[in-house]
């Protein structure tokens, strides 16, 4: 039912097609088709026709560049509108969908993948997937393979401009999923990249092996006719492959002690004598570290350190298996329960970047929970409960890291922890001479965990649409502590101080520096985030709609159930920590080192254990008004030729509508001097 002056809001709808019918006694039924996007507002307006002139069916479109009807600047693709496009990320190892982002007007994305909108901040942009974060509270940013398979997205939406209060952030990446219907539809899908139809790498000795697949099937339909319905799908990716490296590593004569390419006089570090034609011996340490952790050279590029001296193509295999699945249940006449989870896992396995250490592995575990409950509490008054968690875990592990303990040993380095049960590799670095490197880290387990709540009421009252709620998140991750390469097992840099050259010392063995950072136990810092809002759209005319809200957000720093937090007092000089249990963790090593350092506790330094104090001023207004120029322009000819003339405003998409009652042939012709 419209208002007494015919207004009428239809709040809350899912995305997707609809028939929209107006009735009144005495009146001709009238019929109007609209699609709708996520997250869009949708104007049709509708006129009633005396009783006995025919049924008007008219086709809404929503192909306009400038949203009218609310204060946003907007782009958005369906599922289908993703699949059409010429776009290389099916088959591929970056098979997120995320990527259809940077096809918006204002989104750019620098090296790193990170992308920014309408010039923001890469972090200032909040994702979801039905309403619930897929943030990465570990590396900032979305959560990119945990979106959902393309064929299971019902719309993909960026917002650049003009969020509402119901938004944390200034910008937003919107993912919908599809649901299922009354009819039952499938399809299977298959999609292949093979080097076979690619060209060779210049670089490369061969052709590096691709082929590559991507396949699955979905299905949808209702399990209950009207009532309960599904939609689901499975994608895998299988994926072998090669990769072309190209390194420098220590020349062969390099590892025989043979510098004498190097033109500058090398000396023995402990008498001053020159070694005669830069003959340089080889301590026994130095020759099982050349034997363990540097490969060959296969290139002919004698004792040059200037280009690549081994090139190979590393075999590799990518695969992805992961399943989406819905279902849609209404309780009710007025209400209405959605369920939702995705469960993906992505694995990378092969040859490391430096083939001594083996192979090596990363694994990506996905998962998602969604429930959604909306209720119609009353006329104009509807409630939306939203929960979910977010979680992904990543792994990292490789062939020597097992190893490297005994390894050390062998070599008999002193002043290092005890690397009982401690996985990784030492790191030796050759300042001025890019060899490759001897270790890609610490193997790792990192978790990334959100676990959201929230609950909107949206009220309708005249020309008010007031939508008010609350957002709760509980984020969490967990990672282990690495400050350079080597870390637990040392980085050992050389610089020819001592020598004249950096392999003569490492030959040598007299290092310029050696260190390490000792940190066996993976950090877990958590907090909980709250966030309180309210919205308004004002609709004053039929031109003019006024959006205005003001959102709180409360948000806690983290703590850390490890302890290992610390902070800097500037003021005093002091490093202050969470409590008595982070101050035990200290080595007292590193307190006798810095006498002058006092470590003090987080409430003697007036801080809470988060060694951070909450901002509690984070009150965001929002306002933003848009302005619909004209009105529907319709013009009515009955008989004989007629001619209209619409005035058009701005570069906008307009859809031009004829219809004729008549049993007579009718030619209609659309003309737009002046374009």
């Amino acid at each position: 039912m419209t208002d007494d002056v015919g207004n009428y809001l239809v709040p809350n709808l899912d995305a997707g097609g609809y028939r929209i019918v107006a009735a009144l006694s005495g009146f001709a039924e009238q019929t109007r088709q609209t699609e709708l996007l996520a997250r869009q507002t949708v104007r049709v307006d509708l006129q009633l026709h005396v009783a006995g002139t025919r049924e008007q069916v008219d086709v809404v479109g929503t192909g306009a560049v400038i949203e009218t009807e609310r204060a946003t600047i907007e782009n958005s693709k369906s599922g289908d509108d993703i699949n059409r496009l010429a776009l290389n990320f099916r088959a591929t190892n970056n098979t997120s969908p995320i990527v259809v982002a940077t096809l918006a007007p204002g989104v750019q994305q620098d090296t790193q993948g990170r992308i920014s909108l309408a010039g923001n901040m890469p972090y200032m942009t909040s994702f979801s997937v039905d309403g619930v974060s897929v943030q990465n509270t570990r590396g900032g940013g979305p959560s990119r393979d945990l979106l959902p398979s393309v064929e299971s997205i019902e719309e993909f939406k960026v917002t650049a401009v003009g969020n509402n209060a119901e938004y944390m952030q200034a910008t937003d990446v919107t993912t919908t999923t599809k649901a299922g219907t009354n009819t039952l539809r499938g399809s299977a899908f298959w999609f292949n990249q093979n080097s076979r139809f690619a060209s060779i790498d210049r670089f490369a000795q061969t052709k590096p092996k691709v082929n590559a697949n991507t396949a699955g099937v979905t299905a949808g339909g209702r399990i209950v006719r009207n009532r309960t319905f599904f939609f689901a799908t499975y994608e895998g990716v299988r994926r072998p492959f090669e990769t072309t490296r190209t390194q420098i590593v220590p020349p062969d004569a390099f590892r025989q002690g043979d510098l004498s390419s190097v033109k500058k006089q090398l000396v023995n570090p402990f008498t001053g004598a020159p070694y005669p034609n830069n003959q340089v011996p080889i301590n026994p340490i130095a020759a099982k570290v050349i034997d363990q952790l540097f490969p060959r050279q296969n290139q002919a590029t004698g004792a040059a350190l200037n280009r690549p001296n081994l090139v190979y193509n590393a075999s590799l295999d990518f695969t992805v298996d992961g399943v989406d699945a819905r279902i849609d249940h209404a309780l009710s006449g007025t209400e209405r329960l959605i369920g939702r989870f995705t469960v993906k896992n992505r694995d990378e396995s092969g040859a490391a970047t430096n083939p001594k250490i083996g192979d090596q592995s990363t694994r990506n575990e996905l998962r998602q929970v969604v429930v959604i409950g909306n209720s119609i509490l009353g006329s104009g008054l509807l409630n939306e409960a939203r929960g979910g968690i977010s979680r992904q875990v990543d792994t990292f592990d490789y062939d020597f890291a097992g190893n490297a303990t005994a390894f050390m040993r062998d070599l008999g380095f002193t002043g290092l922890p005890d690397l009982t049960g401690v996985g990784g590799a030492p790191s030796f670095e050759f300042v001025g001479e890019d060899y490759i490197s001897t270790t890609p880290g610490k193997p790792r387990l990192v978790l990334s965990n959100v676990v959201q709540f929230n609950d909107a009421l949206t009220w309708v009252k005249g020309r008010h649409t007031v939508k008010g709620g609350f957002d709760f998140q509980y984020i969490e991750y967990k990672d282990i502590v690495s400050f350079f390469d080597g870390d637990d097992f040392g980085g050992y840099v050389f610089r020819g101080d001592y020598t004249g050259n950096p392999w003569s010392d490492f030959l040598t063995g007299v290092p310029f520096s050696t260190r390490y950072a000792y940190g066996p136990i993976p950090t877990n810092p958590y907090t909980n985030w709250w966030a309180f809002y309210l919205q308004d759209a004002w609709r004053p005319t039929a031109k003019l709609t006024v959006d205005y809200g003001l959102r709180y957000d409360l948000r806690p720093p983290m703590k850390d159930r490890t302890n290992q937090l610390g902070n800097f007092d500037r003021n005093t000089g002091s490093v202050v920590v969470p409590n008595a249990e982070a101050l035990a963790l200290v080595p007292a090593a590193v307190r006798a080192s810095l006498p002058h350092t006092p470590f003090v506790l987080a409430k003697d330094a007036g801080l809470p254990e988060a060694l951070r104090q909450t901002d509690k001023n984070n009150v965001n207004p929002r306002l933003g008004v848009a302005f619909r120029p004209f009105a529907d322009n319709r013009t009515v000819i009955r008989g004989g030729i007629g001619t209209y003339t619409v005035p058009l405003y701005g570069s906008i998409n307009y859809s031009l509508v004829a219809t004729v009652t008549s049993d007579v042939p009718v030619f209609f012709n659309q003309r737009t001097p002046g374009g």
